[in-house]
Formats: structure tokens, C-alpha cells, sequence
């Protein structure tokens, strides 16, 4: 992956326009606030592509997986929440 160039929040506001013709010639920006990144924009064929390689990864591991995972329904999901909000 490309390094991300960072900018201000402020700079974006005011340079929207470049940073989206930075953004679609495939440049990955980082939007900065009070000097801790807070965003980033991507070229949409980017996002795609790590949206496909997340699902491509669980469905690997559902696989690898398969038969040892709990079948969880709505009931038991509802339960383990509200386990994990009394510990």
C-alpha cells in the first residue's frame, strides 16, 4: 500500500477539491485533527478491494473453522452481551 500523506482537518476544508484530485489520481489521505489522524479517504477501488479481502478473510476462517464455532441465534447473542456489560 501507498504512504498516506496526512493533513489538517482545516487544510481539508479549505483544499477540498485538490485533495479529491489527489484522492481519484490514487492517493490515500489522512485527515488529521489536533495532530492524531482521525480519517482517511481512499480511492474507491481501494476500499473495495480491503472490503473484499476482509470478507474473503472471514469466510477463510468460517471455513477453517467450521463445526468448531458455536451456533449463535439472536437469543444467545443477546445473552452474551449482556454478560459482557455485568463483568
Amino acid at each position: 500500500m501507498a504512504a498516506t500523506r496526512d493533513i489538517p482537518a482545516s487544510e481539508l476544508r479549505t483544499h477540498l477539491g485538490a485533495v479529491l484530485d489527489a484522492v481519484r489520481a490514487g492517493e490515500t489521505i489522512g485527515v488529521t485533527h489536533r495532530g492524531a489522524r482521525i480519517a482517511r479517504i481512499v480511492p474507491e477501488a481501494d476500499a473495495a478491494a480491503r472490503r473484499q479481502q476482509a470478507v474473503d478473510g472471514i469466510l477463510a476462517f468460517r471455513a477453517e473453522h467450521a463445526g468448531r464455532l458455536p451456533k449463535l441465534d439472536a437469543a444467545a447473542i443477546k445473552a452474551l452481551i449482556e454478560e459482557g456489560r455485568r463483568s
